[in-house]
């Protein structure tokens, strides 16, 4: 979780997160949580998956996580 943590606070937009023109900070364990559980689901699956992206990944000011586009590809058998 603190590899988590400390990639975010590397990022260029990190301060945004914090809060940005009036707009609450997110609710970064819940960002976090997110992340550990797409990287559960590709230790899970890397046997046999290909390629994950997900973009964008949205944290909403009630704590909800969605995103709003995904490809998940998995190698053929």
């Amino acid at each position: 979780q603190m590899h988590v943590e400390n990639a975010i606070s590397r990022l260029r937009l990190s301060a945004l997160l914090e809060g940005y023109r009036n707009q609450p900070p997110i609710d970064k364990q819940r960002l976090i949580q997110t992340i550990m559980h797409v990287q559960e689901f590709v230790t899970a699956n890397r046997e046999t998956l290909m390629e994950m992206d997900i973009n964008p990944l949205i944290v909403c000011e009630d704590g909800e996580v969605y995103t709003a586009d995904a490809l998940i590809r998995y190698r053929q058998q």
